[in-house]
């Protein structure tokens, strides 16, 4: 079986699909539009100077049409949607790929309703329904069918198609406690934000992962880290509805060279505890007391230092390989290598 969006977000702690309403097609059918709010992470790129800004985090809102096929109908099968480019769901990518779909289109008419037609099939929404609005405003949209063996969601924008997905969206933390109440205030009023590219190609449904990369800087004189970061009340490790602080990058790392270490809320403090005792602790005794080196400790260190990290920065990973370096093991297909010694000519 594939993978369901409404399962894969009840493991995410940033992310939020919210119904606005349903309709009937003429088919007989139904179909219901929601918001999609995704928060993550993104650093300011200065080319000309070549420098990094500090990274922010930024809620985007996406406007997304869920199709509820009836059996032996046309959606139903399989073959059908991949012919109209819809491409299978897969856990914590955004639901759409990044290729516009040419088979579907979005009419937006006079009466500020929002059709969207696919093949032959016209899906309207009201022109009150906040997901009507934010189309009508990014003219984008990601419409996904409820198949059997998992989701399938395709990316429709209105003639002439754009490049890239855009959606309105701010800068600054949503998904947490003390925003949580605020959310639909902030989806009532999304249409009236900017539109912004989504960035991420290797987030998207069908993208290989980017051979590209964002670095962090913490030095005496520059600072690109995420701040405040709070990606939600579950600890990553075992699900825990409490998180403490986390430093991603080590505390006595950054203390040694005087720099800010990274910080983040993603394990609750029975977790935290445990990698302190059992990773950081003995790695810490290794670079800084010459205690013998440990590799698998170290390996295990090193994965889960660049877990952390990586969930920072909203980056997608397995939710599998925090649990089970919880259990002491080794995620299952990731392998750490050492160079000991470089050389120079």
């Amino acid at each position: 079986m594939g993978a369901s969006l409404e399962q894969s977000l009840r493991t995410s702690s940033w992310e939020r699909l919210v119904k606005q309403r349903t309709y009937s097609s003429r088919d007989g059918y139904e179909y219901s539009s929601y918001v999609l709010v995704k928060e993550m992470t993104r650093t300011p790129f200065n080319a000309e100077e070549l420098q990094q800004g500090k990274r922010a985090d930024f809620a985007y809102f996406i406007p997304v049409v869920i199709i509820d096929p009836k059996n032996d109908s046309y959606f139903s099968n399989r073959n059908n949607l991949q012919k109209l480019g819809f491409a299978p769901y897969k856990i914590r990518r955004i639901p759409m790929p990044l290729e516009a779909t040419e088979s579907a289109t979005i009419n937006l008419k006079p009466d500020n309703k929002v059709e969207i037609v696919v093949r032959h099939d016209v899906l309207t929404l009201d022109n009150d329904d906040q997901t009507a609005k934010i189309i009508a405003l990014c003219n984008n949209l990601s419409i996904g069918v409820r198949h059997q063996s998992g989701d399938y969601f395709a990316r429709i924008s209105s003639f002439p198609h754009t490049s890239f997905p855009t959606f309105p969206g701010r800068t600054g933390a949503l998904l947490n406690h003390s925003r949580e109440l605020a959310l639909a205030e902030e989806i009532a009023r999304s249409h009236k934000y900017d539109i912004e590219i989504l960035f991420g190609r290797e987030a998207y449904l069908g993208m290989a992962p980017s051979s590209d990369y964002d670095f962090y800087v913490s030095t005496n004189q520059s600072v690109s880290l995420p701040p405040n970061v709070n990606l939600g009340g579950r600890c990553l490790a075992c699900n825990e509805p409490s998180v403490t602080r986390e430093h991603c990058s080590p505390k006595w790392l950054a203390d040694r060279y005087s720099v800010e270490p990274l910080v983040a809320r993603i394990l609750c403090k029975s977790c935290n505890s445990w990698f302190g005792k059992n990773l950081e602790e003995p790695v810490a005794d290794m670079f800084q007391k010459g205690m013998p080196i440990d590799f698998k400790t170290l390996s295990k260190w090193s994965i889960k230092t660049a877990i952390t990290m990586s969930v920072a920065a909203g980056s997608i990973v397995d939710p599998n390989w925090l649990p089970k370096l919880r259990d002491n093991q080794i995620p299952q297909g990731l392998k750490v290598y050492w160079l000991f010694r470089v050389e120079c000519g």
